[in-house]
């Protein structure tokens, strides 16, 4: 499960964007937070390119790009763009697994009442694609946490 982008809180908003590299931040600037971490999401570590195709109208990857972002926004990205036919995304990892963490302290702290904390562990490791040893260590404070 990938982190949710949607209704970040402040705190947790410049969290992540301090672990972003300037290439990331400039995306932010241009879009905004939460499409510049669905690109990262979708793209992150490849290139989307603007080259225009002979067949159709479109830069090659506008389409790709819209479905994630939206049109007006893919727009923006094509137009900031125009020399450099394409843009590298980069995966931003220490800020996705800030994200990542932060929701799974959360949600944790919301299971316990219910579950035993290796339920916890269990559960949270099978949701989120990882171990039980991440997650007891981001929840014990001694993983890398944010």
């Amino acid at each position: 499960m990938l982190p949710r982008f949607e209704d970040l809180d402040p705190e947790t908003s410049n969290l992540v964007e301090s672990f972003l590299p300037a290439s990331a931040l400039e995306m932010v600037r241009l879009i905004g937070l939460q499409a510049a971490l669905l690109i990262i999401e979708h793209f992150g570590g490849t290139e989307v390119h603007f080259i225009r195709e002979k067949e159709t109208c479109f830069p090659r990857d506008f389409l790709a790009l819209a479905k994630v972002i939206g049109t007006e926004k893919a727009a923006i990205l094509a137009r900031e763009y125009p020399d450099a036919d394409r843009m590298y995304v980069p995966r931003c990892l220490k800020a996705m697994n800030a994200l990542r963490n932060r929701e799974i302290m959360a949600l944790a702290d919301k299971m316990i009442r219910e579950k035993s904390r290796w339920k916890v562990y269990i559960d949270l490791a099978r949701q989120y694609g990882t171990s039980t040893r991440t997650i007891q260590g981001i929840l014990n404070g001694k993983g890398k946490r944010a």
